[in-house]
């Protein structure tokens, strides 16, 4: 509440307590589903204002950042005088960018949230079945491995083995690192729709490692928008380390699954490079 309404720790306790039941109940419900309170009106008998959002700041932020650069090329080409407007351009783009600083971490705060509530999507287990029978040595998960022959023991849909996955997952004590290695089992599952091969590259004599492939998608991730010169050039694209888990980019964590910034896009290209069909 003090960080939506820009307001101090005690003035927010004091709001707290003057805002009625109900949209404290909207309020609890709109973090504990991932989304973000915009606003909370003054008046009673109305709710909570939620948005959901994705990539839309940092596409925005790079295309800002390209039309200001179109912009000064143009100046430095030009004899004539400069507009002050022109000089001005930055402190636009500042504004532009604090006006959206709330918009940053969402998706990181989403994935805690269902990380720590032990979310899956649905036919999650059935999924890592399918795909735990497809590897002969089994996946290793931070570094445990869930083996094959599990697979001989239960059945897609026993309790037994969605408990076995679980305790598992349950080993990773960053939350928002377990719902990256979801996003990642998930996409295992229909690696032969994604690789368009039914024969892909699947390692007979060690466990696959499925760590492996979202830290290579972090590496694809932290490269191409080095190349944009987005935001990630204040942390992991110049070299300095920034503050998300395993020692992966906190802007990788809080980029939406799906989309052209996705992370569902670096994880697919990271799994053509490690499972694609050998030359």
């Amino acid at each position: 509440l003090a960080r939506l309404r820009n307001i101090t720790g005690t003035d927010a306790s004091q709001k707290l307590l003057e805002i009625s039941p109900f949209e404290v109940k909207s309020m609890l419900f709109s973090l504990l589903s991932g989304r973000l309170l915009e606003d909370l009106s003054e008046e009673a008998g109305t709710g909570a204002k939620e948005q959901r959002t994705g990539m839309g700041s940092i596409r925005k932020q790079i295309e800002e950042r390209r039309s200001m650069r179109r912009s000064l090329h143009a100046v430095k080409g030009s004899s004539h005088s400069v507009d002050m407007t022109l000089l001005e351009l930055p402190e636009v783009e500042d504004e532009s960018e604090e006006s959206e600083d709330f918009q940053f971490g969402i998706w990181l705060r989403h994935r805690r949230i269902d990380g720590a509530l032990n979310r899956v999507p649905p036919e999650f287990f059935a999924t890592v079945w399918d795909t735990v029978r497809r590897f002969p040595r089994g996946l290793s998960i931070n570094r445990i491995v869930l083996h094959w022959g599990l697979t001989q023991e239960m059945t897609r849909r026993e309790i037994k083995f969605a408990l076995q996955v679980e305790q598992v997952l349950n080993q990773i004590s960053e939350p928002e690192y377990r719902e990256m290695i979801i996003e990642t089992l998930a996409l295992l599952g229909k690696m032969d729709i994604l690789l368009k091969t039914d024969r892909p590259n699947i390692p007979h004599d060690h466990a696959f490692d499925v760590d492996a492939v979202v830290k290579r998608a972090n590496k694809i991730f932290v490269e191409h928008n080095r190349q944009m010169e987005t935001i990630v050039m204040e942390c992991c694209a110049s070299g300095k380390r920034c503050d998300g888990a395993q020692g992966m980019c906190q802007h990788f964590y809080d980029s939406a699954p799906a989309g052209e910034y996705g992370t569902a896009h670096y994880l697919i290209k990271a799994l053509m490079e490690i499972l694609g069909p050998a030359n």
